[in-house]
Order: C-alpha cells, then structure tokens, then sequence
C-alpha cells in the first residue's frame, strides 16, 4: 500500500530511502518509518537501555562510534512498524504483515533486516543498507553531531556548500559486490595474458 515516513527524511540517505519505498511500498499493508537518524546522545541514551536504565537491550552500539547505522550522517538505517487497523503492530512477529516485510527487506539487494540480528532477539522493524559502513561520507557537519539533531532538519549534507558528495576513486571504495567482481575479472585478464605468452 505505502510506506509512510514520519521522521525528518532530509537526514537519513537517499538510496536507503528509495529502497525502502522499494521493498515496502508494493505490499498490501501500510508501514510507518518510526526512526531514522540518532545523535550521539540518542543513540547513548538507546545503549543505556537494559543496561544502566530499565527496558531490554535495544542495541549492542554506542554512540560516536560508527557502530550503528542510525548514528552515521546521513542515516543508513530506519526502523518501521506496520499499520494494520489503523494501529501500529508491534506484535507478533508472525503476523503477515511482518512476514511480508522482512521477506521484501531481505530480497532487495541494497538492504539488511535487523530481524536476523541474533544477538537482538531480531530487530524486526530495523532496516539498513547492505555495507553500510563502506558507504560512510568522508565529512560530517556539525550540525549533525549537535544535540537534539535527531531527525531534525540539517542544512545541507556536507559542511562545505561547494562540496560534491564524495565518489569512489579506487574500486576498492566500491560495494564489496562489485569489488570482487572487478577483482576477479582482472584476475581472468591476468589469467589469459599469461596463457597467451
């Protein structure tokens, strides 16, 4: 049906988002973006719980680390819930609106579910684009590490204005998946000089 985004989008990556529309949108349900990008304050006070304040372990990340893709700007990670009679759904995991979902994320290729997260107990509503940390922009604005930043508008994704977003300028900075391949088709090359000789 839709997926329905109610956190601030302008801080959360552009692919991620398009490819949630992707995997979510064509389902027979509606599914609403609940949370996006975390300050490393918010994302401390996510840490905390189950730990120094009451509630189960939400999260094995603490902030200002790069160790969760919520606290990286722009934001590579979002978590959902369904809407399923005008209510959220938090529960159960088996209800086919869950299902749905987590098969659609696990089948599109530029995306991760936090429901195989093991040591979670699944984190079913958490999505997050597949090598997120290889993704990682070179610089970080101010105003994305500033207190209560959270989902909040920021002007611009990179302090210079100037500034084109970063590009990969070796094909080691690319997705490991073309990595590889350009690797191993340099590999054949190589293989068929040789032979040739």
């Amino acid at each position: 049906m839709s997926v329905r985004w109610n956190i601030n989008t302008a801080v959360v990556d552009a692919g991620l988002q398009q490819a949630v529309n992707q995997a979510l949108g064509p389902l027979p349900h509606t599914y609403t973006v609940i949370s996006g990008y975390r300050t490393d304050a918010q994302q401390d006070a996510e840490y905390a719980k189950g730990r120094t304040v009451a509630g189960r372990i939400v999260t094995n990340a603490p902030g200002g680390q790069n160790a969760s893709a919520h606290n990286v700007y722009p934001a590579m990670a979002v978590d959902f819930v369904p809407l399923v009679d005008g209510k959220f759904l938090w529960e159960p995991a088996t209800h086919p609106a869950w299902q749905l979902a987590i098969a659609a994320v696990k089948a599109h290729p530029a995306l991760e579910s936090g429901a195989a997260f093991v040591s979670l107990y699944g984190d079913l509503g958490h999505v997050q684009l597949r090598n997120w940390k290889l993704r990682l922009p070179v610089t970080v604005p101010a105003e994305a590490t500033a207190t209560g930043a959270g989902d909040a508008p920021v002007p611009g994704q990179f302090t210079d204005p100037g500034t084109t977003p970063p590009v990969a300028t070796s094909w080691l900075q690319l997705d490991p998946g073309v990595a590889i391949g350009v690797a191993a088709l340099l590999g054949i090359v190589a293989l068929l000089w040789l032979r040739g000789r």
